[in-house]
């Protein structure tokens, strides 16, 4: 039994609809269209080819992802590696979903919200945190129970299968209020400081940031940009498993590394 796909994306957006970021550089929504019913929904944090091909051949008629194709003002062309995405989706009447920021923002299936819950962080414990292109995407707040941030660093580096590594202090330093901003916040350490955070829990560390940690006595957990941005995927494939229980949702895992 096939469902319509504008049903499915329709119910998507019906969940984003208080999250929107109107500055988000994505173009937010359904990105490609799809003509026919679906029976089947690949989730993925990326647009690859590879994910196009393995997401046709087990049957998807609805690719939903973080980092869509069009950005900005969209392609000025459709050319190379592009024209071979395009073609892909085309060619399999597959639809294209992407959801950015309000992905990274949500605060029940959000990236952020779901990295809240693994460190421990009750939903009453959570602030606002990070505001970025018209919306608060991460969090900030007390944990439930004290911890160091080594036992911190390793807690992530179990619970998403990465390698988390730890900057800016020792593994012995005590940790009971966490900032996190999934993806690539590591721009937030200043306000993480600012709001009196011990440790940010962000997915990339560049270098002028790092010293800024350092300067600053905060740690940073660096978990990878692919792995924080893992969790609201996965929250929303299960949402739209409950909604529509007739279609096959699965997932397709790519790590980077990154």
């Amino acid at each position: 039994m096939s469902v319509c796909a504008s049903d499915v994306i329709g119910y998507m957006d019906s969940l984003f609809a208080d999250y929107a970021c109107p500055e988000d550089y994505s173009r937010n929504g359904e990105q490609v269209q799809g003509m026919g019913g679906i029976k089947a929904v690949a989730f993925a944090v990326d647009v690859t080819l590879a994910g196009l091909e393995a997401a046709a051949k087990n049957g998807a008629g609805l690719y939903v992802c973080h980092h869509g194709l069009f950005w900005g003002a969209g392609m000025t062309s459709l050319t190379g590696v592009d024209y071979v995405k395009i073609r892909c989706l085309m060619k399999n009447d597959m639809a294209l979903y992407a959801m950015h920021l309000p992905l990274d923002a949500h605060r029940e299936i959000g990236h952020n919200a779901k990295l809240a819950e693994l460190v421990g962080m009750e939903e009453s414990l959570r602030e606002p945190f990070c505001f970025e292109k018209g919306q608060y995407i991460g969090c900030v707040g007390n944990l439930a129970k004290e911890t160091s941030a080594g036992e911190l660093a390793v807690l992530l580096n179990g619970q998403l299968e990465t390698e988390c590594r730890l900057y800016g202090v020792d593994a012995e330093r005590r940790v009971g209020r966490v900032a996190i901003v999934s993806g690539m916040g590591d721009s937030a350490v200043q306000e993480a400081v600012a709001r009196k955070a011990d440790v940010l829990v962000t997915g990339e560390l560049r270098h002028q940031y790092g010293l800024l940690a350092q300067e600053l006595g905060i740690g940073v957990v660096v978990a990878g940009h692919y792995a924080t941005e893992t969790l609201g995927l996965k929250a929303l494939m299960d949402k739209i498993e409950l909604r529509f229980p007739e279609l096959n949702c699965f997932w397709l895992n790519a790590p980077t590394g990154l």
